[in-house]
């Protein structure tokens, strides 16, 4: 008689961190498509050119005055051109899935990865990595160039806990901004509604708000994402803005509920 025994295989939480799991070869499968998507790097290129010739030219004017004002915010100066990039990766963030319903590739996608969940965690994971990294060099060149035009008149440390914190803050908003527009893409399924789903979601809740008396008003828009945006990277938080915390906690929660429901639609519906 022959006795059959089973070994019980590795738990799903060790296949989706090992490097041969089940997560891993879609995380390079989306890392390849973002990688070899030219249009993707020359924008974004482009975009980070701009931002930080905005930033010099900003601190250019700033050290050509005949006096420099005292209590200037020499990295926040550096810093003035990165709206620019920021709005470069939510766009970049709402592409890179919709993109992919314009084009046809949604369906071969979704055959070679039929877990939708699992593909939806994967485009996040790049996406996100590529907007931090993307931000962060953004952040420190602007710092960096910033300081060269500024260091007769005003210098700033790098290596000081408040400036690494807003330099990591600078780099969260690309973060941020990348999922806000992912997360809506994914909503949408269209560019075309997205881009304005998401120019809705930064503009329209402030322009609402206009209605309300002046303390209702600054206690609901710390809580705008592009409000706490601005908690991650101020100087000194004051009354208006959240702390950087508990500002990053609620662009975290804000995004996840949207991710989450993008996940529900993505599964439910079809390509």
């Amino acid at each position: 008689m022959t006795v059959i025994t089973s070994t019980p295989g590795p738990s799903r939480r060790a296949r989706l961190a090992s490097p041969t799991g089940y997560l891993a070869p879609v995380v390079r499968s989306e890392w390849l498509k973002l990688r070899t998507t030219r249009s993707t790097w020359w924008t974004a290129g482009v975009a980070g050119i701009v931002s930080v010739t905005l930033g010099a030219l900003h601190c250019r004017s700033i050290a050509s005055a005949t006096h420099v004002p005292q209590g200037v915010d020499a990295l926040g100066a550096s810093q003035f051109g990165l709206t620019i990039g920021q709005f470069v990766a939510a766009v970049a963030g709402v592409l890179i899935i919709t993109g992919e319903y314009s084009g046809g590739t949604i369906h071969p996608t979704l055959i070679a990865t039929p877990q939708r969940t699992r593909l939806l965690s994967a485009k996040v994971l790049v996406t996100a990595s590529a907007a931090f990294a993307y931000g962060l060099i953004l952040a420190i060149t602007s710092f960096e160039i910033g300081q060269a035009i500024l260091a007769p008149h005003l210098h700033v440390a790098l290596f000081t806990a408040l400036t690494i914190r807003r330099l990591l803050g600078a780099a969260a908003i690309f973060l941020a901004m990348a999922l806000l527009g992912f997360a809506l893409g994914t909503l949408a399924r269209r560019t075309a509604g997205a881009l304005v789903a998401l120019g809705a979601a930064l503009v329209l809740p402030s322009l609402l708000l206009s209605v309300l008396k002046a303390a209702t008003r600054q206690n609901i828009s710390r809580f705008l994402p592009l409000r706490a945006a601005e908690a991650l990277v101020q100087r000194t938080p004051d009354a208006s803005t959240l702390h950087p915390l508990a500002a990053l906690g609620v662009l975290a929660a804000e995004i996840a509920v949207l991710l989450t429901a993008g996940a529900i639609l993505l599964a439910r519906r079809d390509a």
